[in-house]
């Protein structure tokens, strides 16, 4: 990807690609982790990873994920996504995301470059490594999960509004989005109900303080439990909250770390959980989250909690049927 200007989050370069873990079979395989590493053209020299904004994968077919995937807006068959702030994403031991080996996935990356344009372009490469087991080659059974995506959003209208799949959002009450606007061109959405929201939108300088209730976003299809969970969220985001409004308590909550001397993150935090935290079809939920524009000008941002739960309906069978 040539980086040769200032690149917002979202806006920079991008390439992508369909790979296979074993394209002639088709059998069981355990997705357990990601990971990305910001190189030279050599593809072996390191560089910063100022220059990641993303790196995704995905089901190329969502059709051919092995349930009904939730959230079609937020997370259209994504199994990961690394941004900048994470190297890597690694699930508990013994727990994996059920795949089958010949279904096509696509990787897509984007570069970014938020604080100065390069004398010269630059050239950059994500390594990108996936990590598998086949289900064959387990030693014990493994524990199955599923990928959710939890996003924050801003309303485009006039008023603040509850996203909602739902035709009539007369009787829910409070906890909608804030009024924003759209940080993208073409970032605006619609609900049921005919209310437009943007998931990407701009942070005017100052504390910014954010909450989404999601009624209809984190529909859970049974009580469940989290084992892992990783943020994607863009520079000068001070924090991330998963709040159970039904039991008045945090449920998880990540910090994030800027970079000391320029635009950027230097980490963002993840949680990784054998014994699980314990999650509720019937209560409601809330993403919270606070960023802190230090500029003097408007920045873009977006707040999205990956949430890996513990499928309680895997059927191995059904794996290789689809």
């Amino acid at each position: 990807m040539v980086v040769d200007d200032i690149y917002k989050s979202m806006l920079g370069p991008g390439r992508q690609d369909y790979i296979a873990l074993v394209p002639a079979n088709s059998e069981l395989a355990w997705l357990t982790g990601f990971s990305v590493e910001v190189k030279a053209p050599d593809g072996e020299s390191p560089m910063s990873q100022e220059y990641l904004c993303h790196s995704n994968l995905e089901v190329a077919d969502v059709n051919q994920h092995y349930m009904t995937v939730a959230n079609r807006n937020f997370n259209p068959g994504r199994y990961f996504t690394i941004s900048q702030g994470q190297k890597y994403a690694k699930l508990p031991e013994g727990f994996g995301i059920p795949i089958n080996t010949n279904h096509a996935l696509n990787w897509n990356g984007q570069a970014l470059n938020l604080n100065t344009k390069p004398d010269k372009p630059i050239v950059v490469t994500q390594r990108v490594n996936l990590d598998y087991t086949l289900d064959k080659d387990t030693k014990s059974p493994m524990i199955p999960l599923f990928p959710m995506s939890v996003a924050g959003l801003k309303t485009v209208g006039d008023l603040p509004k509850t996203y909602t799949l739902r035709h009539d959002s007369s009787k829910m009450e409070g906890g909608g989005c804030l009024i924003g606007t759209s940080a993208v061109v073409d970032g605006v959405f619609t609900d049921n109900a005919g209310n437009d929201f943007t998931a990407h939108w701009i942070v005017e300088p100052g504390i910014e303080r954010n909450t989404t209730r999601l009624d209809d976003i984190f529909t859970l299809p049974y009580d469940t439990t989290l084992h892992y969970a990783m943020l994607h969220v863009h520079p000068f985001c001070e924090s991330v909250e998963l709040y159970d409004l039904t039991e008045n308590k945090s449920v998880l909550k990540f910090d994030c770390t800027q970079l000391p001397d320029r635009i950027g993150l230097l980490k963002t935090q993840d949680l990784t959980s054998v014994e699980g935290i314990d999650l509720y079809k019937e209560h409601t939920y809330e993403l919270r989250s606070v960023y802190n524009n230090t500029t003097d000008v408007n920045q873009d941002s977006m707040v999205v909690l990956y949430v890996y739960l513990r499928d309680k309906t895997f059927d191995k069978n059904a794996i290789n049927k689809t």
